[in-house]
């Protein structure tokens, strides 16, 4: 039984597409950077709503600007070696997709996180956000065509 469960997870560290882990450890990575610049915003910001506003129109920026540069990707994917690509023959991320990606991420964290979670389930590994913007994360020296 053990033989099967190590089976499974080989066949999905192969398939290309990085899962929920390092996801979420690239995120926690440029949470790292962004903190710090959060916390020197709401030192200058003193209504709650206003600062909540600024700080995820700064991540969707962060985020858009990194994932649409050679990169491919953040500080924290570069470090995990994850990158964003488009879900086609392109692979080609773009300002769109880029925007998309990252705004629609607020929506995956309604209700209790769903969007995200997904992605432990979904067999490219996208999460809600991925799947409006027509993107994928895959392992920087995997490239899927």
């Amino acid at each position: 039984m053990s033989n099967d469960i190590g089976k499974e997870m080989v066949s999905r560290t192969n398939t290309g597409y990085a899962g929920f882990h390092p996801r979420m450890l690239a995120h926690n990575i440029d949470l790292l950077v962004l903190l710090p610049v959060f916390y020197l915003i709401g030192y200058f910001v003193e209504h709650n709503f206003l600062l909540f506003i600024l700080c995820i129109l700064l991540y969707i920026i962060y985020n858009t600007i990194f994932e649409m540069s050679s990169w491919r990707g953040t500080p924290g994917k570069r470090l995990q070696k994850i990158k964003v690509q488009a879900d086609s023959i392109e692979n080609e991320v773009t300002f769109k997709h880029a925007l998309i990606r990252n705004a629609a991420k607020t929506l995956s964290a309604l209700p209790f996180f769903y969007g995200f979670v997904i992605v432990v389930f979904d067999q490219k590994k996208r999460g809600l956000h991925d799947r409006m913007a027509k993107t994928v994360i895959t392992f920087a020296e995997k490239s899927l065509k």
